[in-house]
């Protein structure tokens, strides 16, 4: 039984509470209710579906919520079971684009064929969060750099021109016989250089230290990230090959009930066997 849960805010649906078992005819009561809201002029991007409540989601039930996902419904999770179908399906999306990723637009675009190398490489070198933890890391190698620049010796070159004109009479208080009353201007141009050596600041050393570590954070973090998408790449590569292999498994049942049937109906015709066996 599945008990769903409708809440409003302000005359618009903002929640679907999903209680009790995803399956069997449930399934299709939850996309019920879906293309009810839908035709009521729903936004699908402004609903969350809350899966905290659901003690059992059946397949059929995972396919449906990936296509609610995908219509842009938000899936909230909760416990285990629920987290682990949340990242599944939101792995699925993610491996659709891996594995997409090249195709041309069009009916006529033929699919890009992967190995499961290939999709690693190509998942760490588009993954947006695996491009962002290695512009952190960039940051703070640039950041430590920063920090110790401060702890090195400073020199520092400076130039400086001058114009001076001098009043004598102003500059003596009295006009002196034979020499004019102005003097100048003369030009002094001045330069040099400085420099400046820090023997200890305990505050420029702990910014430096805290730089370090902070390299060392940001470098864990960028493996964590390119370690959680290869593990997600993985599974779904490795699902999607199981996938087709359950294909072609039940292709060949499919293939061997077919023959023995065609047998079967050759023996009845040649009455070499009882209508049982057909």
């Amino acid at each position: 039984m599945l008990k769903i849960t409708v809440e409003e805010t302000q005359g618009r649906v903002v929640r679907l509470a999903l209680e009790g078992k995803l399956a069997n005819a449930w399934v299709a009561e939850l996309e019920a209710v879906w293309e009810r809201l839908m035709k009521e002029g729903e936004t699908p991007a402004a609903i969350r579906i809350d899966l905290r409540g659901l003690d059992y989601v059946s397949p059929q039930g995972k396919q449906l919520l990936s296509k609610l996902s995908h219509a842009g419904a938000h899936l909230i999770a909760g416990d285990c079971m629920t987290k682990a179908i949340v990242q599944q399906i939101l792995g699925g999306l993610a491996a659709m684009l891996f594995l997409f990723a090249g195709v041309a637009h069009g009916q006529d675009s033929a699919t890009m064929k992967l190995t499961l190398q290939d999709a690693v490489k190509l998942s760490l070198k588009q993954n947006p969060e695996v491009i962002l933890a290695n512009l952190n890391v960039d940051t703070s190698v640039q950041d430590k750099k920063l920090a110790r620049s401060a702890l090195l010796p400073q020199v520092g070159v400076g130039v400086s021109d001058k114009l001076t004109r001098a009043n004598v009479e102003t500059a003596f208080g009295q006009r002196i016989p034979g020499f004019p009353q102005h003097i100048g201007p003369f030009y002094t141009l001045e330069t040099g250089v400085s420099g400046s050596v820090p023997l200890f600041d305990l505050t420029l050393w702990r910014r430096y230290q805290s730089s370090k570590e902070d390299v060392s954070g940001s470098q864990a973090g960028e493996k964590t990230t390119r370690e959680q998408a290869t593990l997600l790449v993985v599974s779904q590569y490795l699902g999607a090959q199981r996938a087709a292999a359950d294909v072609k498994a039940a292709q060949s049942r499919v293939d061997l009930a077919q023959a023995l049937y065609n047998q079967a109906a050759d023996l009845l015709k040649a009455g070499a066997g009882t209508r049982i066996d057909s």
